[in-house]
């Protein structure tokens, strides 16, 4: 029997310092389910785990004889498996819409944040720093208007973001006060919640639990 298909608990492997491993602790901890999280490097992982993620990534999300190397699926999947609170409002446009948003944060501000923590190059995390900072400075009249990023209520697309919002220390965004303070006290409203305070809390490395 595989690793996979024995583990009665949802499992999920991550890398502890990235963002997309980060979108789905949130995930799960805003729904408070109960998940054994290890904290690994790809050449640690479980053959068997190995043999169905084809890239060779992380994270991956196990759920008995489901394996997800996809992030934005296994947010998806987490969302229709444990469907309180929900996290995508109710509806196929609704539905579209998060799709859609989710596609240009990836590649608007999680992308070039992973450019500036993952890059040596120097001139390339300039680039992505500049592009980083514009971005948010331009989207930031946005937060002026509702609590969560176009939403009355926490959506899979804070759960995207919070990751990068999280890190401007580390990632060394320096952002003008009055332009971005809508973006700085959602950020705030962010930190605040007890799903992320539970999404930052450590976990085992997957080494010590064998």
């Amino acid at each position: 029997m595989s690793v996979a298909s024995s583990r009665l608990t949802l499992t999920l492997y991550v890398s502890g310092a990235d963002i997309r491993s980060h979108w789905l602790r949130l995930a799960l901890a805003e729904k408070r389910v109960q998940v054994d999280i290890f904290e690994t490097v790809v050449e640690a992982l479980p053959e068997d785990i190995l043999a169905l993620n084809p890239y060779g990534t992380l994270p991956v999300l196990v759920d008995r004889e489901v394996c997800l190397h996809d992030p934005r699926v296994a947010l998806e999947y987490i969302e229709e498996r444990f469907p309180q609170p929900p996290l995508i409002p109710p509806g196929p446009v609704e539905h579209a819409r998060i799709r859609q948003m989710a596609g240009r944060i990836e590649r608007e501000w999680c992308l070039p944040a992973e450019v500036i923590l993952l890059n040596r190059d120097a001139a390339a995390i300039q680039r992505g720093r500049k592009h980083l900072r514009d971005s948010l400075i331009t989207v930031s009249p946005l937060f002026n208007e509702l609590p969560f990023f176009m939403s009355q209520e926490f959506t899979l697309l804070d759960c995207m973001l919070t990751p990068v919002i999280w890190r401007l220390p580390q990632l060394g965004l320096d952002l003008p006060e009055k332009p971005c303070r809508g973006l700085m006290r959602y950020r705030e409203r962010l930190l605040a919640r007890e799903g992320f305070k539970r999404s930052v809390q450590p976990c085992r490395r997957l080494e010590e639990s064998t």
